[in-house]
């Protein structure tokens, strides 16, 4: 994807994001509860948005209410047919960055559908080695 497709998938990036990272802290209790929050306070930016997918950093301030320690929760969607992961990380007490990561490199700007599955946000640990740091 060239940089002037990627400019105008910027848009549909934040759009997803928006979507999928409320479907990810939904549920009960107080480690939702305090997501939530974050999330409402949080600002946003993209980085490394390319054909492979894309990152976007999540900024919490020092107001926000804090977690009770890192977790991840993750989303499933698909974009022309085939199968994008969109997966939230918080590390220490606070969100951290939604990583969006596709299977075959997008030629064109994608445009993605409703998420099929969606896995709560939890204290659970992800594994391996994440390669971004917000």
């Amino acid at each position: 994807m060239d940089q002037a497709t990627l400019a105008t998938a910027e848009p549909e990036m934040l759009r997803l994001a928006n979507e999928v990272i409320p479907m990810i802290l939904s549920g009960e209790g107080a480690l939702l509860d305090a997501a939530r929050n974050q999330w409402a306070l949080a600002s946003v930016q993209l980085s490394e948005a390319g054909s492979h997918g894309f990152y976007l950093n999540i900024s919490v301030p020092p107001e926000a209410p804090r977690l009770p320690g890192g977790g991840f929760g993750e989303a499933h969607v698909e974009t022309r047919g085939e199968p994008v992961w969109c997966i939230l990380y918080a590390f220490g007490d606070v969100l951290a960055f939604l990583e969006v990561a596709n299977v075959i490199d997008w030629e064109v700007a994608p445009q993605f559908g409703p998420p099929k599955v969606v896995r709560v946000f939890s204290s659970e640990r992800a594994g391996g080695d994440l390669g971004h740091v917000a």
